[in-house]
């Protein structure tokens, strides 16, 4: 361990020292500049670690443990989910009420989710709406919740509710962006960090040169959960990632190899400089993450647009929807 970690910080520092100077942004996301740059720490390890030909390795105990392992996982039960409910009480950004037909034009009603609202009744068995943050608020224990985008604050009532209800077994699915225009992330912030331990960043995601991600996931990933390994492109618009989440949180899906910028909203074009630079952080960051909350469950995507109407023409955000429902019936796995 030590070795390895002193390996570690040896990477650190020549990159660090390196940034900006015979270290760019292009060299710093080539995948085999940071392939030799992980090997470092193997590299210092191997001159201070010294084979020990005495020790064996145990496959049987491994075996058996990962086969126990996926029995249990096969055999953990499910709550179906046959309802779900959009919140319209908090503001409707993206509101699942405005008319999408022959005769309607225009970015109005192709930023809704009026044809996201269509498509979950037929998916999930009943859609409805909550229009005002006052009405009753027990849903169904095999119903999930939206709650989208709001540009007005929750109150701590209608949070302490919410948060009741998913500790009881309902289920929530919130839903995030990039931009923390009219206090979007910030009113997020307020009532699931108090409760769930969840928290966004106000910032935005993006690839290695500056434009949205479109990452391809092997369909094997879908053995570790990964919603999205379908072996084609998943294209984001422009997400924002977490700053806070629960020490049980899977990773569903992600936006890619990416950096993380914070938030400019004087800029009118995506609300930020949108450039790759050695500064900030380039991982593969979460697109969706979910987990369990006692007899419940929460899961995040973390880009509003791929639902929007305009997009629902595209198979892979339909699946995206089927798939999280698929996991929040699931809130034990």
């Amino acid at each position: 361990v030590l070795a390895l970690t002193t390996g570690a910080a040896a990477t650190l520092i020549l990159v660090d020292g390196g940034a900006d100077r015979w270290i760019n942004y292009e060299t710093f996301v080539d995948p085999t500049f940071r392939f030799l740059a992980a090997l470092v720490p193997v590299a210092v390890a191997g001159f201070l670690i010294r084979y020990r030909a005495d020790r064996s390795v145990g496959w049987h105990g491994l075996v058996v443990g990962t086969t126990l392992g996926a029995m249990i996982a096969i055999a953990l039960p499910t709550k179906p989910v046959t309802s779900i409910m959009f919140d319209e009480s908090h503001g409707t950004w993206e509101t699942v009420q405005a008319p999408f037909g022959p005769d309607d034009f225009g970015r109005a009603v192709n930023y809704t989710y009026s044809l996201l609202f269509r498509y979950a009744d037929r998916v999930v068995g009943t859609a409805t709406v909550l229009k005002s943050g006052d009405e009753d608020m027990s849903l169904p224990e095999n119903g999930i919740f939206v709650l989208k985008m709001p540009t007005q604050p929750l109150s701590d009532a209608f949070s302490i509710r919410l948060a009741t209800w998913v500790r009881g077994g309902g289920r929530l699915l919130v839903v995030a962006d990039h931009t923390d225009l009219y206090n979007t992330s910030q009113y997020l912030n307020a009532a699931l960090a108090p409760h769930f331990g969840l928290k966004l960043k106000a910032d935005a995601v993006y690839n290695s040169v500056g434009m949205p991600t479109e990452p391809v996931t092997t369909r094997f990933a879908a053995l570790f959960g990964r919603i999205d390994a379908r072996a084609d492109q998943l294209p984001w618009q422009t997400g924002t990632s977490l700053a806070k989440m629960p020490a049980n949180t899977v990773g569903l899906a992600t936006f890619g190899r990416s950096f993380s910028e914070p938030g400019d909203y004087s800029r009118q074009n995506r609300f930020g400089p949108f450039a790759p630079r050695t500064s900030l952080r380039f991982t593969d960051h979460l697109a969706v993450a979910a987990f369990s909350v006692d007899q419940g469950a929460v899961a995040v995507i973390l880009d509003s647009t791929p639902w929007s109407n305009f997009s629902q023409f595209k198979e892979q955000y339909r699946h995206t929807f089927r798939a999280i429902v698929h996991a929040l019936e699931r809130p034990a796995a």
